[in-house]
């Protein structure tokens, strides 16, 4: 069974927080919010069901698939996500021919098992040492950085350099 080709997207710090409880870390990213809507127009988004429940809504224009191992647990943002499936091996079947274009979106244990299966990260690098979280990003995927572009962040009022990344990930497992 192979996944088809898939993008890993999210905002860390330099001490690899990309969470705290069940939101994102306390910043404003310039550009951000921006660059992850365009990207992911007209997409599937794959997520555990943490960060479904984070949402305030299904987000326009794309598609929703949680994975969880509750499925009952799942609870509907005015209607509930196109698919709920119970492990990513159930995600693989179910993406067969569903999506071109398909993006992790989190959290971070989806992020831990499905890395590998990723042919691109599309990473956001606040330059931050000292972001308080409990989530936190375990890269372990081998990436080269094929473009890089800086804007500013703010983090609880103070300026922050930061940096969109786009990785090449060197070698993709393609079977489940």
């Amino acid at each position: 069974m192979r996944f088809p080709p898939m993008t890993l997207i999210y905002a860390r710090s330099l001490n690899d927080v990309i969470g705290d409880g069940n939101n994102l870390p306390a910043w404003k990213i310039a550009g951000d919010l921006p660059r992850f809507k365009e990207l992911t127009k007209g997409a599937l988004l794959l997520m555990g069901r943490k960060t479904w429940d984070s949402l305030p809504r299904k987000l326009p224009g794309r598609k929703h698939m949680v994975i969880t191992r509750n499925i009952d647990q799942v609870e509907p943002k005015g209607e509930l996500p196109d698919w709920i499936v119970s492990s990513p091996l159930a995600a693989c079947q179910t993406l067969q021919g569903v999506s071109d274009k398909v993006f992790i979106i989190g959290g971070g244990q989806i992020y831990n098992v499905l890395q590998h299966y990723c042919t691109t990260i599309e990473e956001t690098v606040v330059m931050d040492n000292n972001v308080a979280g409990d989530v936190h990003w375990r890269h372990t995927a081998r990436t080269d950085i094929v473009a890089e572009s800086a804007t500013t962040a703010l983090v609880h009022g103070i300026s922050r350099n930061a940096f969109f990344r786009t990785h090449q990930v060197r070698t993709v497992w393609k079977d489940i």
